[in-house]
């Protein structure tokens, strides 16, 4: 039997054009399979997370309770009008809002037009993943992370929601990138100058960009004060100077502008709602465990993991890279990364933003985490002692994200959406709709204005009246006018929690005045039941439909008589 050397731990020395930028880069190369080389297999990876986003977005899912909330404040408002406080308990940053506003304008409102952004920003996402590791990293090192973060399961999800997460990653990668360029070329000041002119844009985009761009000037001055000496380093200060300006009073324009405002409405609700992702930092021991515990849950899924300690491997992995990283001459890329999770977890502590508790609202740092997390895996590999060894843990690491993308892709296909209430709700919308497009269809509440029960979600039919219904009457009579003339059948929708309370007075005084000008002939009821029965607000959240079908009598009452109904009921 022939003997087997160990691995060496480190590959050869950084070329020279890299300044010592790159990751140290473990030589495990002999674990590739088939033969195939490190650029063709990154080439099939960056290549299987385009396919997959692209199949998510165009299995076209049906919108879910987050999408349709946001949407819903996208129907009637203006652009200036999406600088005030949004409804719904929803926040969102004005630049993404305005993004989505144009899509609609330009292709309609659908499911299609609101998804089109984060499906843009999803496919560059991973074609500008590739550039900034091919900058840091080579060899599997390089390989590892391009397929972790072009398989992960939360990148590929948000690239296909009207949600401004897949635009947070794509920006935390943009700006990243665009200061990798500089620490590359620290001679070429144009790179901190487009820094400069794209953190603005950034910011309008996404609000966790502050994070981002905050760490980059960390990175960027460690940069500044290792060159201080050199004579051409004064160019790139002022460069700096001018990047941390464009910040600061974006960020505060920002801020007075619209973040402020919608901070003040929705502060009570989001501090309660995501109390999970706030550190108890009086508590010193609570503390501890719960950055223990937010490490290594779903925070650090990448490619996969769980809540309790179950993405514990993809923490180590990222743990050992970045270690190594600060014991290395040059460390910008290390504080950098400590810059974004550190002065996140600032924010979270002065509940301004949650840490952790949700992948999703953590896509911002999804590149880092995939980045270091590929480096760490191949020191870890690198550390086995025996050649096969190294080579079966490669593969297997290789073998994981394609059957990991692999099924995503087919799930995607196979169940295009998210619960079934998701799809029952739009069943429900595009039957009402398509069976009787002629017959006048009014809505309780958002015609109406009427309040019959004490919690009703009509966002989800107010996005898909707007999707499906023909479009609405522009001239004409109103609403009012048609039901008081009786000469047409009409149904009248009525959606609300399946534990809301009636209010009798309401819905009887209505129910009286239709009687008064029509037969009821038909009733029918439609419930959403989710797939989680063990949810603690089960019954709050499982949303109902009742129908009711009225043809008119051979006489009706007038058109004041029923504006004169309306008017002794509550307003909305």
């Amino acid at each position: 039997m022939s003997h087997v050397s160990d691995f060496p731990a480190v590959a050869h020395s950084a070329p020279a054009h890299d300044n010592g930028l790159r990751f140290v880069q473990p030589e495990v190369s002999a674990g590739l399979p088939l033969r195939l080389t490190v650029k063709q297999l990154t080439t099939f990876f960056v290549g299987l997370g385009i396919t997959v986003r692209l199949i998510r977005y165009l299995a076209g899912f049906p919108l879910w309770a987050d999408e349709y909330q946001l949407s819903a404040n996208l129907l009637d408002r203006g652009f200036l009008e999406l600088l005030q406080p949004l409804g719904h308990n929803q926040v969102a940053p004005v630049g993404f809002l305005w993004v989505e506003h144009a899509m609609t304008r330009l292709f309609g409102f659908s499911e299609w037009s609101l998804r089109l952004f984060p499906a843009v920003c999803g496919v560059a996402s991973v074609l500008l993943f590739r550039k900034v590791a091919g900058r840091l990293l080579s060899g599997v090192p390089l390989l590892l992370a391009v397929a972790i973060f072009a398989v992960a399961y939360y990148p590929i999800r948000h690239s296909a929601e009207i949600k401004p997460y897949a635009s947070d990653a794509f920006l935390s990668l943009l700006l990243f990138w665009l200061t990798v360029n500089w620490w590359r070329s620290p001679d070429q000041t144009r790179w901190l100058l487009w820094l400069a002119a794209a953190a603005p844009l950034a910011l309008a985009l996404s609000f966790p960009a502050a994070f981002v761009a905050g760490g980059l000037s960390l990175g960027i001055a460690s940069t500044l004060w290792q060159r201080r000496r050199l004579g051409e380093s004064h160019k790139a200060a002022w460069a700096w100077v001018v990047f941390n300006l464009a910040v600061a009073l974006a960020f505060f324009g920002l801020l007075q502008l619209n973040i402020a405002a919608q901070y003040a409405v929705t502060q009570h609700d989001m501090v309660a709602c995501w109390d999970d992702g706030f550190p108890p930092w009086r508590q010193p021991l609570r503390l501890f465990a719960w950055l223990a515990i937010v490490h290594t849950s779903e925070m650090f899924s990448y490619p996969v993991g769980a809540e309790n300690g179950g993405s514990f491997v993809t923490f180590v992995c990222f743990a050992v890279a970045l270690a190594v990283m600060f014991r290395r001459p040059r460390r910008e890329v290390a504080l950098t990364v400590v810059g974004w999770f550190g002065l996140s977890l600032i924010a979270a502590a002065m509940h301004r933003y949650p840490y952790g508790a949700h992948a999703r609202l953590s896509q911002y740092l999804a590149p880092a985490i995939c980045l270091l997390a590929g480096s760490g895996a191949a020191l870890l590999l690198a550390q086995l002692r025996r050649r096969e060894w190294q080579a079966v843990g490669v593969r297997l690491v290789l073998l994981g994200c394609v059957l990991l993308g692999a099924g995503t892709l087919v799930r995607n296909i196979a169940k295009p959406y998210h619960d079934l209430a998701d799809r029952d709700h739009r069943d429900f919308a595009r039957r009402l709709w398509a069976e009787t497009p002629d017959e006048l269809t009014v809505c309780l509440q958002t015609d109406l204005g009427l309040r019959a029960y004490d919690r009703s979600f009509e966002t989800a039919y107010l996005c898909h009246h707007r999707i499906y219904a023909p479009a609405k009457r522009r001239e004409g009579p109103s609403i009012g006018e048609q039901i008081a003339a009786a000469d047409r059948q009409l149904r009248c929708v009525v959606v609300h929690s399946v534990s809301a309370q009636r209010n009798e007075t309401v819905f009887e005084g209505w129910m009286l005045e239709m009687l008064s000008r029509y037969d009821l002939v038909q009733t029918e009821t439609q419930r959403m039941p989710l797939t989680a029965k063990n949810h603690a607000l089960y019954d709050f959240y499982v949303m109902q439909y009742d129908v009711y079908h009225f043809h008119p009598k051979a006489s009706g009452g007038s058109v004041d008589q029923l504006a004169g109904a309306q008017a002794t009921v509550p307003a909305r």
